[in-house]
This record gives C-alpha cells, sequence and structure tokens, in this order.
C-alpha cells in the first residue's frame, strides 16, 4: 500500500500533472514511513533482547551417557 502512495508523490514531483502541493503529499507519506520504521526498529530491538537472554541460558548437555552442565 505504501508503494502506491509513494509512485502518486513522485508523480506529483512534475507540476504539469498536479493540481496540489508536493509537500502535501511528501509529509504524511514521510511521517507514515518514519512512524512505520521507528515501530521496526522497536520489535528488532526487543527481540535482540529476548533472543540474548534465551542464548545465554546455562543448558545440560549429555554426551557418551555423561551428563555435564555447559553454558
Amino acid at each position: 500500500m505504501n508503494q502506491y502512495f509513494l509512485l502518486i508523490a513522485c508523480l506529483q514531483l512534475w507540476s504539469l500533472i498536479t493540481p496540489v502541493n508536493p509537500a502535501s503529499t511528501w509529509g504524511p507519506l514521510i511521517f507514515i514511513f518514519a512512524v512505520s520504521a521507528s515501530k521496526e526498529a522497536w520489535d528488532d530491538y526487543h527481540r535482540f533482547l529476548s533472543d540474548k537472554i534465551a542464548n545465554e541460558k546455562q543448558v545440560w548437555i549429555v554426551k557418551h551417557g555423561i551428563k555435564s552442565f555447559g553454558a
């Protein structure tokens, strides 16, 4: 859906075919992209934290019938 609005915004840069100011399209589009990018960054950061906790858990390792504690 954002690709459609990006295409329309690019077409509005051509002053012969647009009846409106291109800023009226680019402003909201940039805002939506910034909000989407911020949300993705927030989700990635929390995924990184949860992965770090899971990867640092200590586990029991069984090799050849011998149980040992590993990191």
